[in-house]
């Protein structure tokens, strides 16, 4: 029997922002590959499912080879699973996959949404409001004081003042 390789203390991995955004863009890969409804074939030794997907694993190979060289940014996983299906694909997987792409290639473009006809409600600078107002700007009547001041000196009576003069409509 085989004993087990000796473990090691290594040290913690690291991953620097370009590391991080690669790997990002291989999940991205990955995910999508594997909502679509195409898989390699089945690896059997002795008769046992060692992988349910042979393509799954060719794709990560290509993400690698990909990454290694720099080119992972540009790497089509719409080519990359096209030349799989020409290659390896069975006549099925050939007939849906040209049914997809033609299928994609026909989208009518969707017109956008029309701009309002007066732009220039959207070009305002925002304006702040007060809330509260001084009375510095308010302008009192003259005659509004004097009242105030005959009342004020009064002996608490009140004082009617007397209805203005009646007009006769009559004579207009």
């Amino acid at each position: 029997m085989l004993q087990p390789p000796r473990l090691k203390r290594s040290p913690a991995t690291t991953f620097d922002v370009q590391e991080e955004a690669s790997w990002s863009l291989r999940c991205q890969v990955t995910r999508a590959y594997a909502r679509l409804p195409f898989q390699g074939s089945q690896l059997l030794v002795s008769g046992k499912v060692v992988v349910n997907d042979s393509w799954e694993g060719a794709l990560d190979l290509a993400l690698d080879r990909a990454e290694r060289e720099g080119s992972l940014a540009s790497f089509s996983l719409e080519q990359w699973l096209s030349l799989k299906i020409e290659q390896e694909g069975s006549d099925d997987d050939r007939k849906r996959w040209s049914s997809l792409v033609e299928s994609l290639d026909n989208v009518e473009e969707v017109p956008p949404e029309p701009l309002p006809f007066d732009l220039s409600v959207f070009s305002q600078p925002l304006v702040e409001v007060e809330t509260y107002r001084s009375l510095d700007d308010l302008q009192v009547d003259d005659d509004d004081d004097q009242e105030q001041e005959q009342d004020d000196d009064d002996d608490g009576t009140l004082v009617v003042p007397p209805p203005p003069p009646a007009t006769n409509d009559e004579d207009a």
